[in-house]
């Protein structure tokens, strides 16, 4: 068996939110998490609650993993906040 040096190319972390589906605010709420925004700022620029943004970043969390919708701690580590 050989070993490749190949491995897949992954996409660079300020567009990992473009791997779901455009639903509604979805995107912009995941850019502007990205971009290391609060819940509640980013609630402020969408015109929504911060609750509606938390529980949304949440599900998509649930639904598409940690490493397209990280934690805070997450966020940290990538030196976004």
């Amino acid at each position: 068996m050989t070993v490749t040096d190949k491995q897949p190319a992954e996409p660079p972390d300020e567009e990992l939110w473009m791997a779901i589906l455009d639903h509604g605010w979805d995107r912009q709420a995941l850019e502007l998490w990205w971009e290391g925004y609060t819940s509640g700022t980013s609630a402020s620029r969408l015109s929504l609650s911060e609750k509606t943004v938390r529980n949304r970043l949440t599900a998509l969390r649930q639904a598409h993993g940690a490493e397209i919708v990280p934690r805070v701690e997450g966020l940290r580590k990538a030196g976004r906040r």
